[in-house]
């Protein structure tokens, strides 16, 4: 088990096979959900078809390192890099910042680092 499991919401057997029946004729097909907890949006909403007119799903299964985070996602928990609708902050790739290459711990990163 890794660190990442825990932004993965878990489902039984017959619910990963509709998923992935589900999955299968979306517009995620080729989606490995690194960034976005797609079981979790289809869980709640019981499809994986976008409503929004840009083709997106809603910030609420964003997770933690998706480039636009946002404390409108379930995995907010206070995080400095999360965009804020009412006060915008938004900060470089976190995993490719020369701080980063230097040597700091990605995760470990604020707002007043960059």
């Amino acid at each position: 088990m890794s660190i990442f499991d825990a932004y993965k919401t878990p489902l039984n057997t017959t619910d990963e096979l509709a998923y992935q029946l589900a999955k299968n004729d979306s517009p995620f097909k080729y989606d490995n959900g690194y960034d976005y907890d797609l079981r979790g949006f289809w869980k709640n909403y019981g499809s994986l078809n976008p409503t929004a007119t840009n083709g997106h799903l809603t910030d609420e299964y964003k997770l933690p390192w998706h480039e636009t985070f946002s404390v409108q996602s379930k995995y907010y928990d206070g995080q400095p890099w999360a965009i804020n609708p009412n006060g915008y902050t938004y900060l470089p790739d976190r995993f490719d910042s020369e701080l980063v290459k230097n040597g700091l711990n990605p995760w470990e990163l604020t707002i007043n680092d960059y």
